[in-house]
């Protein structure tokens, strides 16, 4: 009989074990699913953004680097007032017009002395009023430094057969310098636009590729990912059927110990929970050292039993 129930526990933990295998190769596939779709992505992402600039290429144009004062500076392409073509050969410059003067103005205001005047003469008669106006006469020299600014800068572009220029005030002089840099960087690029087109049509079918490639092996791992899944399932479904209830799993296992050790355990498990429970209701009444320390024990124990429990369930019943 002995020799049958550890047949059978044998065989459950066999069936336990290879759900547990089945579970991380699930797990597996699934990760590996989840970075091939990553990839995947992203490569579609990169192909959206490389098939928009072969279109912009297409134009004859490719990007827009700046658009600003009725003018449109592209990689290869250049739209001014009396010119739309190509930006090959273009160059620009700024020129500043005007200066920044500080002209001073000076003003002086008079005061009169009439008050001293009256006041003199009512005292002193005549030479007090003459002495009274030198005394409350005032002069107040006044001088304002006004700043002149006249400056300008105007925005030169030419290139084979045209040329056109237009100013601003200085709030605009660094979107000219912009306009200026890149139409300077632009015009003396080397590589044509064919040049650009070829190459952006080669990385787009190598990214194309890429893509075929990676969807394929995405493919393949959503088939693994279901057939592990499956497999899972059925290996789960064959362990929970075939392990016993709870209460009968723990009292076989028990029952697999040594005498000694069932002993053991009856006196360190539910003896010591009825000491707790008893201790529990002994220390409403009474305030003792020892009482608390038993106390303490039997809660170590039922954390120790507990703890075990726990581990049971994850090692044997999962």
């Amino acid at each position: 009989m002995e020799d049958h129930e550890s047949d059978g526990l044998t065989s459950v933990m066999g069936l336990r074990n290879r759900s547990h295998v089945s579970r991380e190769e699930l797990r597996k596939a699934s990760s590996a699913h989840k970075e091939i779709n990553g990839i995947v992505g992203e490569l579609d992402k990169q192909i959206n953004v490389a098939s928009q600039r072969l279109a912009d290429l297409k134009t004859g144009r490719g990007n827009e680097i700046i658009s600003s004062h009725k003018v449109e500076v592209y990689e290869f392409w250049l739209n001014i007032p009396g010119y739309s073509g190509s930006i090959e050969g273009a160059k620009a410059q700024l020129v500043t017009h005007g200066s920044l003067e500080h002209v001073s103005n000076v003003s002086n205001e008079t005061k009169s002395g009439l008050t001293g005047a009256v006041i003199g003469g009512v005292l002193l008669g005549p030479l007090g009023a003459a002495a009274g106006v030198l005394a409350t006469r005032k002069n107040k020299i006044t001088t304002r430094v006004d700043r002149v600014d006249t400056r300008q800068v105007e925005l030169q572009i030419q290139g084979p057969g045209y040329a056109w220029s237009t100013v601003g005030s200085l709030s605009a002089a660094d979107t000219f310098r912009v306009i200026r840099d890149s139409i300077n960087a632009a015009g003396s690029n080397t590589k044509s636009l064919n040049e650009a087109q070829r190459e952006q049509n080669l990385l787009l079918k190598a990214l194309q590729a890429d893509y075929q490639t990676h969807h394929g092996r995405l493919i393949d791992a959503a088939n693994e990912v279901a057939e592990c899944r499956q497999m899972y399932e059925v290996h789960k479904k064959e362990f929970l059927t075939s392990r016993q209830p709870l209460v009968e799993d723990i009292r076989d296992r028990i029952g697999r110990f040594p005498k000694s050790l069932q002993w053991l355990g009856l006196l360190m498990g539910p003896v010591l929970l009825v000491i707790l429970a008893a201790t529990i209701t002994y220390a409403r009444v009474t305030d003792s050292p020892w009482v608390n320390n038993l106390l303490l024990a039997a809660v170590a124990d039922v954390f120790l039993w507990g703890t075990l429990f726990v581990l049971f369930i994850l090692r044997y019943r999962r």
